[in-house]
């Protein structure tokens, strides 16, 4: 049985710089009020967020889709548990990582000066540099690799066509997944994940099951399980309806006579 449905934002629950689909996000929120906490008892599984996202933008997703589980923003470096009211740092964080992030922010916004490029200031423990057009980021891609692969080799370098992403080996979503795991006391295997870049497959190889929105990148679709026919919301959605029947499933079969 899947007990936790794990879903990244961008190029899932939302295209980035376009309206929210609410009527989508509604479903959704409908879902994750039925099925509350992690419960081997039924076949809903709780719906949890890990976003490589600032924790302000994970904290009002969570808002608006009324979760109660815990959520990762900054790809699992942090957790916002919206019961308790709190945020959490991943036990792997700490003082040289954020020190190295400041010192790529500085190079990057430099870079980004003039340009059509802004650095995400809110995070603490990775870099993002984002912009309105692919074109935009792959112009700069190269040179923030160079410098990230000369100045900080153990770090790890993503691009998507909105961002580029500088993330710590040990703070990436598949890091973050298995601490979500830990603390929500399920298992892996318990486990579903929706993503749709590169830096969702560590995320997507460990757990139980696995989707990629039709929007998802090539590599995305060739690690996952299922790739819905949707895209973005539409395929979380789908995914989610994916996990419910393979559950009922799973029960029938538990309970044969």
């Amino acid at each position: 049985m899947i007990r936790l449905f794990v879903t990244d934002i961008d190029g899932c629950l939302a295209t980035p710089y376009q309206p929210f689909r609410l009527d989508v996000l509604s479903q959704i929120r409908t879902h994750a009020l039925s099925a509350g906490l992690p419960d081997s008892q039924t076949i809903f599984p709780s719906i949890s967020i890990c976003s490589g996202r600032a924790y302000p933008y994970v904290e009002a997703m969570s808002q608006l889709l009324h979760l109660n589980c815990p959520v990762l923003f900054e790809s699992g470096a942090g957790l916002f548990d919206p019961v308790r009211m709190h945020c959490y740092w991943h036990p792997g964080m700490d003082a040289a990582t954020e020190e190295g992030m400041e010192e790529i922010k500085r190079f990057v916004l430099k870079l980004a000066e003039g340009t059509e490029l802004s650095v995400d200031l809110a995070k603490r423990s990775q870099v993002a540099v984002v912009a309105p057009e692919r074109r935009f980021i792959e112009d700069v891609y190269p040179a923030i690799l160079s410098f990230v692969e000369s100045t900080h080799p153990g770090l790890q370098t993503f691009m998507t066509p909105f961002s580029i992403d500088i993330v710590a080996p040990h703070l990436t979503k598949k890091a973050g997944v298995a601490w979500l795991a830990e603390l929500c006391e399920v298992k892996l295997s318990e486990m579903a994940f929706v993503g749709d870049s590169e830096g969702d497959i560590g995320a997507l190889e460990i757990v139980g099951r696995s989707f990629a929105p039709a929007n998802a990148d090539t590599s995305v679709k060739a690690v996952v399980d299922v790739t819905t026919v949707g895209s973005d919301a539409d395929g979380v959605l789908e995914a989610y309806l994916n996990v419910v029947e393979f559950n009922e499933c799973q029960n029938r079969q538990t309970h044969k006579p």
